[in-house]
Protein backbone atom coordinates (compact mmCIF):
# COMPACT_ATOMS: atom_id res chain seq x y z
CA UNK A 1 0.00 0.00 0.00
CA UNK A 2 0.86 3.39 -0.39
CA UNK A 3 1.46 6.13 2.70
CA UNK A 4 -1.36 8.22 0.97
CA UNK A 5 -3.68 5.41 1.14
CA UNK A 6 -2.45 4.17 4.99
CA UNK A 7 -2.45 7.99 5.45
CA UNK A 8 -6.52 8.46 4.47
CA UNK A 9 -7.64 5.28 6.24
CA UNK A 10 -5.81 6.32 9.39
CA UNK A 11 -7.66 9.71 9.26
CA UNK A 12 -11.03 8.89 8.42
CA UNK A 13 -10.77 6.42 11.01
CA UNK A 14 -9.38 8.69 13.95
CA UNK A 15 -11.49 12.22 12.90
CA UNK A 16 -14.15 13.07 14.90
CA UNK A 17 -17.67 13.21 12.88
CA UNK A 18 -18.50 17.20 12.56
CA UNK A 19 -21.95 17.79 14.61
CA UNK A 20 -24.44 19.76 12.59
CA UNK A 21 -24.15 22.93 13.19
CA UNK A 22 -25.83 24.62 16.05
CA UNK A 23 -29.41 26.56 14.44
CA UNK A 24 -29.42 30.36 15.59
CA UNK A 25 -32.11 31.12 17.67
CA UNK A 26 -35.49 32.14 16.16
CA UNK A 27 -35.67 36.14 15.79
CA UNK A 28 -39.08 37.27 17.21
CA UNK A 29 -41.92 38.03 14.61
CA UNK A 30 -43.43 41.53 15.19
CA UNK A 31 -46.85 42.12 13.85
CA UNK A 32 -48.36 45.49 12.46
CA UNK A 33 -49.91 45.89 15.75
CA UNK A 34 -46.33 45.59 17.93
CA UNK A 35 -45.06 48.13 14.94
CA UNK A 36 -47.45 50.59 15.89
CA UNK A 37 -46.74 50.30 19.64
CA UNK A 38 -43.03 50.98 19.06
CA UNK A 39 -44.03 53.71 16.72
CA UNK A 40 -46.50 55.66 19.02
CA UNK A 41 -43.57 55.25 22.46
CA UNK A 42 -40.96 56.51 19.94
CA UNK A 43 -43.40 59.31 18.92
CA UNK A 44 -44.04 59.68 22.67
CA UNK A 45 -40.47 60.12 23.55
CA UNK A 46 -39.86 62.73 21.15
CA UNK A 47 -42.83 64.33 22.22
CA UNK A 48 -41.86 64.61 26.13
CA UNK A 49 -38.35 65.88 24.30
CA UNK A 50 -36.33 62.76 26.31
CA UNK A 51 -33.02 61.86 24.62
CA UNK A 52 -33.01 57.93 24.57
CA UNK A 53 -30.35 55.22 23.18
CA UNK A 54 -31.44 52.16 21.76
CA UNK A 55 -30.16 49.96 24.45
CA UNK A 56 -32.44 52.47 27.32
CA UNK A 57 -35.32 51.84 24.26
CA UNK A 58 -35.06 48.20 24.11
CA UNK A 59 -35.19 48.00 28.03
CA UNK A 60 -38.10 50.15 27.90
CA UNK A 61 -40.25 48.48 25.15
CA UNK A 62 -39.55 45.09 27.31
CA UNK A 63 -40.23 46.54 30.13
CA UNK A 64 -43.43 47.46 28.94
CA UNK A 65 -43.84 44.02 26.95
CA UNK A 66 -44.45 45.50 23.74
CA UNK A 67 -41.26 43.36 22.61
CA UNK A 68 -40.46 39.83 23.99
CA UNK A 69 -37.57 39.75 26.16
CA UNK A 70 -35.62 37.85 23.60
CA UNK A 71 -35.50 40.71 21.42
CA UNK A 72 -31.60 42.00 20.61
CA UNK A 73 -30.90 45.27 19.85
CA UNK A 74 -29.70 44.78 16.13
CA UNK A 75 -33.47 43.68 15.49
CA UNK A 76 -35.03 47.24 16.83
CA UNK A 77 -32.32 49.12 15.17
CA UNK A 78 -33.39 47.41 11.80
CA UNK A 79 -37.04 47.92 12.69
CA UNK A 80 -36.17 51.60 13.85
CA UNK A 81 -34.58 52.15 9.98
CA UNK A 82 -37.30 50.42 7.94
CA UNK A 83 -39.74 52.64 10.12
CA UNK A 84 -37.97 55.63 9.07
CA UNK A 85 -36.44 56.80 12.25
Amino acid sequence: MKVGTVHSIVFRKTRPRRATPPTPPEQPVLDSFTVGAIRRHVHTKFAAKQAFTLASLTGNLKEASIIPESTYKILLWRLLHKMGF
